[in-house]
């Protein structure tokens, strides 16, 4: 059994655009009862360009239009924080492999609690986030904790 003060950096991650505030509440719930501190990283996979050396201009548009929801889903999560008197650190980064970007953040940060979303999806977008998500599992060297 895990003691109620065992977490001490906790990272809440997303591995698919979604309704973030199941995994961020769960996260600041526990980083406040172990008064731990609380990570929240948005992992976007990065696109192929439709041309294959350069991006286009709605690829820019695209990524930009992304980048904003993001930022400001980050901003609510950092006033939601510190209302709740809990140490906050966002960050928003583009990769090609989500997970390995995923286990070296938790490796280089010393995460001892990884908790990741689990979205309603289709069919084929479930079969490849299950193994987004079993992949991460198999390589992370902490807890992980997948919400539904």
């Amino acid at each position: 059994m895990i003691s109620a003060d065992a977490f001490s950096n906790i990272l809440v991650t997303y591995v698919k655009p979604t309704n973030k505030e199941t995994a961020f509440d769960m996260g600041l719930s526990l980083a406040k009862s172990n008064n731990a501190k609380l990570s929240v990283v948005e992992f976007m996979q990065a696109e192929q360009p439709e041309f294959l050396f350069f991006k286009s201009k709605n690829n820019k548009k695209k990524e930009n239009e992304q980048k904003h929801l993001v930022e400001d889903a980050l901003k609510k999560f950092e006033e939601k924080a510190k209302q709740e008197n809990v140490d906050l650190k966002t960050s928003f980064k583009s990769t090609e492999t989500l997970v390995d970007s995923i286990i070296q953040y938790v490796e280089s940060n010393k995460i001892d609690l990884l908790i990741v979303d689990h979205p309603h999806m289709s069919h084929s977008e479930e079969t490849h986030y299950n193994d987004v998500v079993s992949a991460i599992h198999d390589e992370v060297h902490c807890n992980m904790l997948t919400l539904k």
